[in-house]
């Protein structure tokens, strides 16, 4: 029997269009397109697709499960706390977006911007990111467990006191990106990039 693909999303069939005011705390198996997603409370998003909305308030404490979001808008909002988990993000766009304490697994993004973010204090696991932009974004005492990276800007972003062990960002571009060289061990890196990071702490490759 195959085994089933862990990042593969639970979705209905047959999935009925919200036109409705959001005004839940739970919404399930539903199709959001062309709406703006607006909320101030916690709200738990099960079996949903998004396809061009724009995301706006405060998602503190949201979660998002079996969700697949479509060239979005999720610039500037607030997912303090949140949970992700098989989550599918493409095309879309998180300028500013906070992420803070926020747990996510089996989450893949792709071709996505989320420049300026704000992941201080999160709990990835098993994540696929696939060029995208998180640059001058802050990654600060972070767990990041399996995450596989491919043509991901890390350029002037801040991986300080986060352990990269395992980690392999040799398809990535990491200029000026800050890390703690007492979290250095097992980063995986190409021969330019081991030369750029001695460069940060100190050492002079001759």
């Amino acid at each position: 029997m195959k085994k089933k693909n862990p990042y593969e999303l639970y979705l209905s069939t047959e999935l009925e269009t919200f036109d409705d005011r959001l005004n839940l705390a739970k919404y399930m198996d539903l199709r959001f397109v062309n709406r703006s997603i607006s909320v101030d409370f916690p709200v738990e998003f099960n079996g949903c697709v998004f396809e061009r909305c724009t995301f706006s308030g405060d998602f503190k404490k949201s979660q998002f499960i079996d969700c697949l979001l479509e060239h979005c808008d999720l610039s500037n909002i607030d997912l303090e706390g949140s949970r992700f988990h098989r989550v599918k993000m493409t095309g879309s766009k998180g300028l500013g977006v906070r992420f803070s304490k926020s747990k996510g697994q089996y989450v893949t993004i792709e071709e996505s911007i989320l420049n300026y973010g704000e992941f201080a204090d999160v709990d990835f696991q098993d994540m696929i990111l696939k060029k995208c932009g998180f640059s001058q974004g802050s990654f600060f005492n972070s767990n990041l467990q399996r995450i596989q990276l491919h043509g991901i800007d890390l350029s002037s972003t801040d991986f300080s006191d986060t352990p990269l062990f395992g980690l392999d960002i040799s398809d990535c571009k990491i200029d000026q990106i800050r890390v703690s060289p007492h979290c250095l061990k097992g980063l995986i890196v190409s021969g330019d990039q081991a030369i750029a990071l001695a460069s940060l702490l100190g050492i002079v490759v001759k």
